[in-house]
């Protein structure tokens, strides 16, 4: 197993589980062989085959790394729990995915059915550290350097093209292709802009606002008074209000 931050390879023998559902890494293994895991969002449930909840709680974290078996390749998850004597478990989920010849007689195992990819893991894996590597290498670079500086050849640069001489007049006709001839005629077509709409709505607030102006308008002594009473409208005014009868 190749560890994916630091490329480490680490050994150990693993049981082929057909009783298990998954992957699975001795917290033990983990802790002494120094191995970075990445912690879970969401903890999963471990059972027992009878059912039971496991001794060791739920699994919290992974350890993800390259599984080889001889030409055999690719990426794997394990879940870290406690496996006692064990180190690594190859559960059911895997024995069905890759459906390796076994003899047992022998005690050897032939990766010889597996999916296209794993054969293309350990590529996959290098070619992505090499990417991180060139990356990190050219931050380092930029950091530990000056600023670079433009480097332009003055005499690279070609000279401006001299300005046509709008005065002088050009005896010669046009010969090109559009030239007109005796006998074409011009037709000009003005196309009008379209027109712009404002489709502006108002609320409830704008036309209690609109309804208060308009009837705090003063009115006048035709519209405040009836009609009958119009002829006294000098008995109306302010002057004959304020001045006492003699």
């Amino acid at each position: 197993m190749q560890t994916l931050d630091t490329g480490e390879v680490v050994a150990s023998p693993a049981l082929l589980d057909c009783g298990a559902t998954g992957l699975f890494v001795d917290r033990n293994f983990v802790k002494t062989k120094n191995l970075t895991t990445r912690k879970l969002s969401q903890p999963v449930n471990v059972y027992n085959m009878d059912g039971t909840p496991n001794e060791a709680g739920k699994v919290s974290e992974v350890w993800e790394t390259v599984l080889r078996y001889r030409d055999h390749s690719e990426r794997a998850i394990f879940a870290v729990t406690c496996l006692g004597k064990q180190n690594i478990i190859l559960g059911l989920d895997w024995l069905r995915e890759h459906n390796p010849e076994v003899d047992w007689q022998m005690n050897e195992v032939k990766m010889s059915r597996c999916p296209n990819h794993c054969r293309t893991c350990q590529n996959e894996t290098n070619a992505e550290r090499k990417t991180a590597f060139k990356e990190a290498e050219c931050i380092r670079t930029c950091r530990a350097g000056p600023m670079p500086l433009i480097d332009v050849d003055m005499e690279d640069v070609p000279d401006l093209a001299p300005d046509s001489d709008d005065d002088e007049d050009d005896d010669e006709p046009y010969v090109g292709e559009d030239a007109l001839e005796d006998g074409d005629r011009v037709f000009v077509a003005t196309i009008p802009c379209e027109a712009e709409f404002i489709r502006a709505t108002s609320n409830v607030s704008q036309r209690l606002a609109e309804a208060f102006h308009k009837n705090s308008q003063p009115k006048t002594f035709a519209e405040l008074v009836p009609t009958h009473f119009h002829e006294f409208k000098d008995l109306f005014s302010k002057l004959s209000f304020d001045r006492l009868p003699d």
